[in-house]
């Protein structure tokens, strides 16, 4: 999701604050879901996509990638 975040503000210039304060979340809530650790729900997750100009389809795919990295990162630790 990070990545269709950085395009939205590159297009828009505007900020994660700004997004958060569109979305009606707080700063951190919103960096939860741009980095995978937290997964908004349904409803949540189509107004993201709408506010960033995505599909939610692909913002879903972009979330299982990162976790499924973070999970590898996990298991290889000894």
């Amino acid at each position: 999701m990070i990545d269709a975040y950085r395009t939205w503000s590159a297009r828009t210039g505007q900020t994660r604050a700004d997004l958060a304060r569109l979305m009606g979340v707080s700063y951190s809530v919103l960096g939860r879901w741009l980095h995978g650790a937290r997964m908004p729900r349904p409803a949540r997750l189509r107004a993201l996509a709408d506010a960033l100009g995505a599909d939610p389809v692909e913002l879903l795919r972009q979330l299982d990638a990162r976790k499924a990295n973070v999970l590898a990162r996990e298991s290889a630790r000894p």
